[in-house]
């Protein structure tokens, strides 16, 4: 069995947190809360800022004030410590010097997220004396715990509410990756846009040898090179670089030309369009792509 790829995981969960409660008002994402001095963080806290204000994305409905998220990659393992570090985390940040005014600890929620159900931490949690219900789909309240705490199965939420949390995984499928650059096309601004791009980033190299098998889907290419376009520019600048280093004689012209095929043709254009963006014949580009 092939070693997986180590990826990191929490700076595109951070950003896919941000989009999943995107239309939600006063809200504050601190990534990466420092509890001490020294190295012990929250993956990620919530402030809500004002009581008034009602989330109505399905994630954050349990939120209050102060919202400990934490997350487990698909690679890492959601168990019961995990579940008691998330309490003492908590604890520490109820009793923190840094606040200003003391915080009600019935203003702070616990959320742990992962891609996979956690069957046996949901068992082990049963058999020591907790309630756990399922709420709603892939969200579970765990009940008689000193704060408010949560479970969030991303791969069980539903698609209009967790879309951006469910893609964060290494079983991407075919529908859902092109969901995602539908909802870049359609629905994102600039600002969310370079949220996305980390998340598309990690997906991209998460699950790259199903997302190969898609290339030239035009919807999937389009928002693709919208979000990807100064990577992609940057990409062919090193390549037409390193190309003319290499030795090429025929100038600046067939280094640009062949780099740009090719990094084009990664991002997942089609041989025809690519001959198309580059002003040059078919027979040429599958040539340069070896098809």
């Amino acid at each position: 069995m092939n070693k997986k790829e180590p990826l990191q995981w929490h700076p595109a969960f951070c950003c896919a947190m941000r989009l999943a409660l995107r239309h939600e008002e006063g809200l504050e994402y601190i990534d990466e809360f420092s509890l001490t001095d020294k190295p012990l963080q929250i993956d990620l806290m919530i402030v809500k800022k004002s009581k008034e204000k009602l989330i109505r994305n399905q994630i954050g409905k349990l939120f209050k004030g102060h919202n400990i998220i934490e997350y487990k990659s698909p690679d890492d393992k959601l168990n019961i410590n995990t579940f008691y570090k998330s309490i003492a985390y908590a604890c520490l940040y109820k009793s923190s010097p840094i606040h200003k005014e003391s915080i009600n600890p019935n203003d702070i929620t616990i959320t742990l997220i992962r891609d996979s159900n956690p069957r046996k931490l949901i068992k082990t949690l049963t058999n020591l004396g907790f309630m756990v219900t399922e709420e709603e789909k892939g969200i579970y309240l765990i009940h008689n715990t000193l704060f408010d705490t949560q479970i969030i199965v991303t791969s069980l939420l539903d698609i209009s509410d967790g879309i951006w949390l469910k893609s964060l995984c290494r079983n991407i499928t075919k529908d859902l990756y092109f969901c995602l650059y539908e909802d870049i096309t359609n629905n994102f601004n600039d600002a969310e846009k370079s949220l996305a791009k980390p998340v598309v980033q990690l997906i991209s190299l998460a699950n790259k040898d199903n997302i190969n098998d898609w290339k030239g889907e035009n919807s999937m290419c389009q928002a693709l090179m919208e979000i990807m376009r100064p990577e992609i520019e940057e990409e062919i600048k090193k390549r037409f670089n390193d190309g003319f280093n290499d030795g090429f004689n025929d100038g600046f012209k067939k280094g640009e030309i062949q780099s740009r095929i090719k990094t084009y043709y990664e991002c997942g254009v089609t041989p025809e369009d690519i001959a198309q963006k580059v002003g040059c014949e078919l027979e040429y580009v599958n040539e340069i792509l070896g098809i």
